[in-house]
């Protein structure tokens, strides 16, 4: 299962000197996930901070009003939820070692539900 790829398309962002952080505004443009094309404006918000402990991102979206997905990532680890039962019953299925990632030597990569 390959959970790694987003195009974001179309988003403006900007600096929030109170958050120290860059901060999507108005709709996001998801443009496709893995090899599914979507080319949508939903709503959505995408943070990027940079911190001393860590940076850290998230990615909130809706692809309709029942159906939305939290991703955030902080230290190497992706935490996930979403409205949609199938997807967070497929992360939970996946086997420890599926759910590892070996990006960099000093980075590694894991996701969790």
């Amino acid at each position: 299962m390959n959970l790694k790829t987003f195009l974001i398309t179309n988003t403006e962002m900007r600096y929030d000197k109170v958050s120290r952080s860059f901060l999507s505004m108005g709709k996001i443009g998801l443009g496709a996930i893995n090899k599914s094309e979507i080319y949508k404006q939903v709503p959505g918000h995408i943070q990027i901070q940079r911190k001393k402990g860590g940076d850290n991102f998230t990615l909130y979206f809706e692809l309709d009003p029942q159906t939305w997905y939290y991703f955030y990532y902080f230290k190497g680890v992706m935490s996930v939820v979403s409205s949609n039962a199938e997807f967070n019953n497929t992360i939970k299925e996946l086997k420890s070692k599926d759910k590892k990632q070996d990006v960099k030597a000093d980075q590694p990569f894991s996701l969790i539900l």
